[in-house]
């Protein structure tokens, strides 16, 4: 029959036939092309026709039965009557005017669109492109201004931009990386009257397994972050030319540092630094096995503070390098040591150490047993030093006493001795000396053996009568009795005549007793 405008054209489909086997449990089949309407489709089982939507549903390709077909080889079949595709068009220079369209397969559109769209479903999805190596878009055609989300084809790169030509005038591009990429300044949460760029009232996060924001594009030019204060202005950034990080003052870069890091990790602080908090604490080094330091850097003369890890000693010191002329080194012991004599206004400063007492012939006595002669004095010349000295006979060990209360500051470790003498004549043999003592402390019987007697090296007389003698000092004397303090030291000299060859008797005039302190006094 004749028709208005132009004929409608119907495209036919061939009528066919899906096959299936029932297994007495399978209720789902796949047919071999979507349906639309139940009518569209004759269902067997057995050869007995089924009743649509009572006995079975269809869902685009899914045949679904309500019960359970039984088990047969092919023993089901579905016939797709043979309907056709219409195309609809409508007259020339007339918009179509379609108030619902169902489509259950694919839908291809050539013109426009002049009704909103409504895609459902469980998954609704849209797809633009067919896989091909060719961009795809979607087209906001403004009054004004045009925009555009668009995949890149060459770039793989998913594009938001302005205008309606793919790749030009990019605002945003994501790529194959998920790798986000803005052209421009970004604003979040704009007012109506903020400009391009700002951020007003809004928190941006990164968010990821590695959040990243990259400012800059490897290109020769400093990049930074301006804090836009109300009464002052902040900024980090790079310094480009000097390859430094810089954090400072206002806002523009270089002007007014406060701290800078360079290209080396070496830390600068233009200014001057606090420490707060209620434990405010400074660490210098990582616990690692290296020397650490704090230089002042002088216009004449450098010092340090450092740790020098080797000896585990804390320095102090002049110059720059750790361990070079040290002034104070203090031990893991919390004990100071100055490499030279300390002063204060000018006064020397008494520190623990070596230490000496004097104890003149005068001040001991013969013992009772093998005595040496009694206290002595030899005038050498009228109106000259006399001498009060006790004398050592040769045919035997003659042994004289004395005792000493050591301070406090002593260290109740070993002690030496170094003798004083002379002899009875001109005579150049050799003298040798022996020291042993024992200490006893408080509510402790005296009635105790001294220790072991250290002797010195033979010395020769220098045949001058009444000629000065100083011998070497002696190995180390352990006292016996485990002094402690308060103890009193009993001690016993004697000439060893049998480690000298002198043939006449030894005067001695004195010993100088060393021991070593811990303590600079006896507080």
């Amino acid at each position: 029959m004749p028709f208005i405008g132009k004929e409608p054209q119907n495209h036919y489909i061939t009528p066919t036939k899906d096959r299936f086997s029932g297994d007495a449990s399978t209720v789902a089949f796949t047919l071999s092309r979507p349906v639309a309407l139940p009518s569209d489709l004759e269902v067997f089982v057995d050869n007995v026709q089924q009743e649509p939507t009572s006995a079975y549903t269809i869902n685009n390709t899914t045949l679904t039965f309500t019960g359970t077909p039984a088990t047969g080889t092919n023993n089901i079949y579905a016939i797709h009557r043979g309907g056709g595709m219409q195309t609809l068009q409508p007259q020339d220079g007339q918009a179509g005017d379609f108030s619902t369209v169902n489509i259950s397969s694919d839908l291809s559109v050539t013109g426009n669109i002049t009704t909103d769209v409504t895609m459902t479903g469980t998954t609704p999805t849209l797809t633009i492109g067919d896989a091909g190596a060719e961009d795809t878009k979607i087209v906001f055609d403004g009054n004004a201004q045009d925009f555009y989300i668009a995949l890149d084809d060459s770039a793989d790169d998913l594009v938001i931009g302005l205008g309606s030509v793919v790749g030009t005038t990019p605002a945003i591009q994501i790529d194959e990386n998920q790798d986000i990429k803005f052209a421009q300044s970004i604003g979040v949460g704009q007012a109506a009257t903020s400009t391009v760029g700002e951020i007003a009232a809004q928190t941006m996060k990164l968010l990821g397994t590695t959040p990243t924001l990259t400012i800059g594009d490897a290109g020769a030019e400093d990049a930074k972050i301006v804090f836009d204060g109300n009464a002052q202005d902040f900024y980090v950034g790079l310094d480009d030319s000097a390859d430094d990080l810089v954090i400072g003052l206002g806002s523009a870069l270089g002007t007014t540092p406060a701290i800078s890091i360079d290209a080396a990790q070496l830390v600068t602080v233009h200014a001057d630094m606090l420490i707060g908090g209620a434990t405010p604490t400074l660490t210098i080094g990582d616990a690692g096995a290296e020397d650490t330091r704090i230089v002042f850097d002088g216009n004449a003369q450098d010092f340090y503070v450092g740790l020098d890890d080797s000896a585990d000693d804390l320095l102090i010191g002049v110059g720059a390098a750790v361990g070079t002329t040290p002034a104070i080194a203090i031990d893991e012991n919390a004990v100071a040591n100055f490499p030279n004599t300390p002063t204060v206004d000018t006064a020397e400063v008494k520190f623990a150490g070596k230490e000496s007492i004097w104890v003149p012939a005068g001040a001991m006595y013969p013992s009772t047993t093998n005595p040496c002669s009694d206290l002595t004095q030899v005038e050498t010349t009228a109106l000259r030093p006399d001498l009060k000295v006790l004398d050592f006979a040769t045919g035997a060990d003659d042994f004289a006493q004395f005792s000493i209360a050591f301070p406090k500051s002593w260290n109740e470790g070993t002690v030496t001795f170094q003798p004083f003498w002379t002899v009875t004549g001109t005579n150049t043999g050799t003298v040798a000396w022996a020291l042993a003592g024992i200490a006893v402390t408080n509510d402790a019987t005296i009635n105790t053996a001294f220790g072991t007697a250290a002797v010195t090296t033979a010395l020769a007389h220098s045949g001058t009568s009444n000629d000065l003698m100083v011998s070497v000092e002696s190995g180390a004397i352990t006292i016996a009795g485990s002094p402690s303090t308060d103890d009193v030291c009993f001690f016993q000299v004697n000439r060893d005549v049998s480690a000298d060859n002198q043939s006449g008797d030894a005067r001695l005039i004195g010993i100088k007793v060393f021991f070593t302190t811990d303590a600079a006094n006896d507080g």
